[in-house]
């Protein structure tokens, strides 16, 4: 694995995003412009909270955690979780949207007109709809109309509802959002008072349910407990019998035990009857809420359903407050909720069963003691038998009369539950008008959309900088290439505006000049910009060029013999012309005789934007024909007898092998009689005959366009040069955006 260092990667980073810290800006200050705009634009949304106490307890008859403990209604958490269940359902929201009046306010939007609360839903409930509900079938009644158009109103107030447990308290917050001020309040108020209302209906409902079995059990067993105080009174009177008095024999003790047995067994056996009865109506019913099983009957498979039917709910409740009642997810919860309800009902009838075994038990056993009975009232006289019938019977209508009693208590207690009205919740807080929009925070909204654009602008920045294939640093240079960095040529207008008037220069630009070098085009005023502006940039890198010419011209010989020096590039529009004419200008301005020769057989771009200034005897086919006479008669450019240009005016398209001696000829002579010979060579690309020109020069400079020429591009115009690559002496970035440039090299120079 290669070793990373983290710095430079940072640094790398850091580089690549100030370079472009334009985009940045932009994406941040668009990001937040939008946030703006948005939040100004957006409607106010205002949330109203209420909060509910559940008690389980309340509502329960009195003694009924003794006698008749509660099935479901134990667990608090399926309590809780019910209630949840219930708040939200088709029943109570419905009830609370034909409560809210919004069936009316629908219907009369499009005749009132005004101000007030009931307009004010009236928009509320447009903006509910703002889609269109499908049409209503044909041949579908006014009723079932009504009840679809009120099914679309339940499910859009549904949408601004939220419901919720307060963690693992009794607790549940109710909250709702509108864009009305003063309908989240209401909403929510009514809601729990339908929610409150309906509680109360349920529980009167199911009190008198229970009461009524209760007043049909009561009448049975009233009529029981009167025949049997007729049967002890009249069997009295048949027998004339009195309390028996004194000790007991031992037989009527034995009598006594086995009676008094079977009295005790008959009473079980009894209310485990009227249990058993109860219990299989409760099942019959199909309500969970209803059925209620002692704790010792209970079992732990029935706890487990219980609990996995509380899971159930709270799924469903969480379901329903992000997707619609008829989405394939509800109906899958409803569907596992009846399997689970299906299971616990069936488990209460496997208790129920057990419950009928048990009773069956007890009666085998009052059999057996009745047979008991009988064996020893056979040995008993006349007059036991009957005292011991009489207590039998006297045992008998006591024990009816204690049941009776019990009962009669249960009934009393439940008439009391209607009258008081009881529910297991509590308000702890009404809804009140908020005080202040919950929606749209516009902090928030800002601050995330700057964070939004920021990073959007950081991703493209890495994505353009991945496919940005071009050469922006010097150290690429000398890492990739194995070549020198000589400088920068930066686009000449903000160069000029780094210049500083410090030293003065005794050139003059070419184009001020008058006469002929006037009528050059205006891109020609480019040409001599290092030589006209002695502080600029370029002018710095023409120097660092001129000075390693200086340097190699020693080297290599101790004539005074001049240097042909070629620039040249990978492909065309790299700014090559603009770079040799710079330093043929500069090497003149210096007082160096320079004499600038244009071999770019491809384009002759120098030729044709320097025509005013060359004179027709300056010409490059001329030149190859008689260099030595040609060669003494070029004409330097007026006021300036350093400097000579020599044009290529017969576009002459190919400078192959067969000029090579005509035109290694005339770059000899061009050396005695000049320091430096300046030639714009063609590119590589495109032009065969460059490795043949770049062959004859002493020295190159390689331009390369910064940020723009690709890599591979410029590889390949290398590898084309072949052996002439060693005569390179350095490359030039050319048409560097200066902010751009300090951005990715920020610790390097403009120059070697």
């Amino acid at each position: 694995m290669p070793e990373v260092d983290l710095g430079d990667v940072l640094r790398n980073m850091q580089q690549k995003l100030f370079r472009r810290w334009h985009l940045i800006a932009v994406f941040v200050f668009v990001a937040a412009a939008l946030a703006v705009i948005y939040v100004a634009r957006a409607t106010p949304q205002y949330t109203a909270n209420a909060s509910i106490l559940i008690d389980p307890r309340t509502g329960l008859n009195p003694g009924q955690n003794e006698g008749l403990a509660p099935g479901l209604l134990t667990s608090d958490g399926l309590t809780v979780d019910s209630e949840l269940r219930i708040l939200g359902s088709r029943e109570v929201t419905a009830r609370v949207v034909s409560a809210l009046g919004l069936e009316e306010v629908e219907a009369d939007s499009e005749e009132s007109s005004g101000f007030g609360l009931m307009d004010l839903v009236r928009g509320l409930m447009a903006g509910l709809r703002g889609s269109e509900a499908d049409a209503d079938p044909e041949g579908l009644s006014d009723e079932l109309v009504r009840q679809r158009k009120l099914e679309v109103l339940r499910t859009e107030f549904v949408r601004g509802l939220e419901i919720r447990r307060s963690g693992d308290s009794y607790i549940i917050d109710i909250s709702y959002t509108s864009p009305d001020l003063e309908f989240a309040p209401l909403a929510v108020n009514t809601l729990i008072t339908e929610y409150l209302e309906l509680s109360r209906e349920q529980n009167i409902a199911g009190v008198e349910r229970n009461q009524q079995w209760l007043a049909g059990r009561i009448e049975e067993l009233g009529k029981d407990v009167e025949e049997a105080e007729n049967a002890v009174s009249v069997f009295r009177q048949e027998n004339n019998l009195l309390s028996p008095e004194g000790s007991l024999l031992p037989i009527e003790v034995a009598l006594n035990a086995a009676i008094d047995e079977q009295v005790r067994l008959s009473t079980q056996a009894l209310a485990l009857d009227v249990q058993i009865e109860q219990l299989g109506e409760q099942i019959a019913a199909g309500q969970l809420d209803a059925v209620q099983v002692q704790p010792e009957d209970r079992t732990k498979a029935l706890e487990e359903f219980e609990a996995i039917y509380v899971e159930l709910l709270q799924q469903e409740r969480i379901v329903l407050l992000n997707r619609d009642e008829e989405s394939a997810a509800a109906i899958n919860l409803r569907n596992r909720i009846e399997q689970q309800e299906t299971l616990i009902l069936e488990e209460y009838g496997q208790v129920k069963e057990r419950l009928e075994a048990r009773s069956a038990s007890l009666h085998r056993q009052i059999a057996a003691t009745e047979t008991l009975i009988e064996g020893l009232s056979a040995d008993y006289g006349d007059d036991s038998q009957k005292t011991v019938e009489l207590r039998g019977l006297e045992r008998e209508a006591n024990a009816k009369r204690e049941l009776y009693e019990r009962l009669l208590e249960q009934y009393n207690s439940a008439s009391q539950l209607v009258s008081f009205d009881a529910t297991s919740a509590r308000v702890i807080a009404w809804a009140v008008p908020p005080d202040s929009k919950s929606a749209p925070r516009s902090k928030q909204i800002v601050a995330i959309a700057i964070f939004s654009g920021l990073v959007l602008a950081v991703g493209l920045i890495v994505v353009l900088e991945a496919w940005d294939n071009s050469y922006r640093n010097k150290q690429d240079i000398s890492q990739e290439l194995g070549l020198d960095f000589l400088g920068i040529s930066p686009r000449f207008g903000s160069d000029r505006s780094f210049r500083r008037n410090a030293l003065s220069t005794k050139w003059k630009a070419l184009r001020s000049r008058g006469g002929a070098l006037s009528q050059m085009d205006r891109s020609a005023m480019w040409f001599d910009f290092a030589a006209s502006h002695p502080t600029s940039i370029f002018a710095q890198t023409m120097r660092a060029i001129h000075f390693n010419l200086t340097m190699l011209r020693r080297k290599a010989s101790q004539t005074r013999q001049g240097m042909v020096v070629g620039v040249t590039s990978s492909v065309k529009n790299e700014g090559k012309t603009s770079t040799a004419l710079n330093l043929a200008t500069y090497l003149a301005s210096q007082g160096e005789r320079t004499v600038f020769v244009d071999l770019d057989v491809m384009s002759s771009e120098a030729t044709h934007l320097l025509n005013p200034a060359v004179p027709e005897t300056n010409s490059l086919s001329m030149l190859l024909q008689n260099a030595e006479q040609t060669a003494a008669r070029l004409e330097p450019v007026p006021d300036t007898p350093s400097l000579t240009l020599i044009g290529n005016f017969d576009q002459i398209s190919s400078l192959g092998p067969q000029h090579s001696d005509a035109l290694a000829e005339a770059l000899a002579h061009l050396q005695t009689k000049y320091d430096y010979v300046v030639a714009d060579l063609p590119p590589f690309h495109g032009v065969a005959e460059t490795t043949f020109l770049s062959g004859l020069c002493s020295s190159l400079v390689f331009v390369v366009k910064w940020g723009g020429t690709q890599r591979p591009e410029v590889k390949s115009a290398l590898r084309k040069a072949g052996d002439a690559k060693s005569k390179i002496m350095g490359i030039v970035f050319t048409q560097v955006r200066l902010k751009a440039y300090d951005a990715t090299s920020r610790h390097e120079s403009y120059y070697l």
